[in-house]
């Protein structure tokens, strides 16, 4: 399932960081690994991910691939890849406002659109897997891709039962699995050095955003 293939010398941990990804929001335009100008943003989602130069570009998808197995996600644009995830995704279009869907007041209803956003995930939650639908009230939310299959049934051809857990077969077992396993061997993640000048902020809330503050402002 990988995109690229490491080299002896980028297997050895001597030569191979590894890089946890973080929001690319106010960030120097220089590669995580080594500092040189950066070239390519490897996105998870968006503004979140790896900056790297054309050298360690390889490094900065692995790590990504990475995340998303330990995390539980899969981006709309890697699942397109894999056969099944595809022909899955190709059903939701083909089926848009057809296909019927359970609301959190217990209402099952049909009117909703699946989206092809490369950025959009389909994620795991409590051991249940789900992709991001909205009606044309702009309301979002995630479904369960069992749910799916459980209600709508009469409205998707015959093969997409079997479809349906096939995906979930692969989803479970991870599609880069391989490279996280590979990756834990090679060395302990880090995170990248934070940019001079941008600091993190508690908000009231509880959460926290990163800002700039000038060093004139802080004494």
């Amino acid at each position: 399932m990988s995109d690229y293939e490491l080299s002896e010398q980028q297997e050895d941990p001597l030569y191979s960081p590894c890089i946890n990804p973080y929001s690319l929001c106010m960030r120097l335009q220089q590669c995580s690994y080594c500092s040189m100008p950066s070239t390519h943003t490897t996105s998870i989602c968006y503004l979140f991910g790896i900056l790297s130069c054309n050298t360690h570009h390889v490094w900065a998808i692995r790590d990504c691939q990475a995340y998303m197995h330990e995390k539980k996600i899969v981006t709309i644009r890697d699942a397109r890849k894999v056969d099944c995830l595809s022909k899955f995704l190709k059903y939701l279009e083909d089926f848009n406002g057809q296909f019927y869907i359970k609301r959190t007041n217990g209402d099952i209803e049909n009117g909703w659109m699946f989206e092809n956003i490369p950025d959009d995930t389909l994620s795991e939650v409590d051991g249940k897997w789900g992709v991001k639908v909205n009606n044309s009230k702009n309301i979002t939310k995630y479904v369960w891709l069992e749910d799916i299959l459980t209600y709508s049934k009469n409205v998707f051809p015959e093969d997409f039962s079997d479809c349906v857990k096939e995906v979930l077969e692969v989803l479970t077992k991870g599609l880069f699995l391989e490279i996280y396993e590979k990756r834990k061997l090679q060395c302990r993640s880090s995170d990248v050095k934070e940019t001079p000048g941008i600091h993190q902020v508690q908000l009231e809330n509880g959460s926290s955003v990163r800002v700039f503050i000038p060093e004139a402002m802080i004494a």
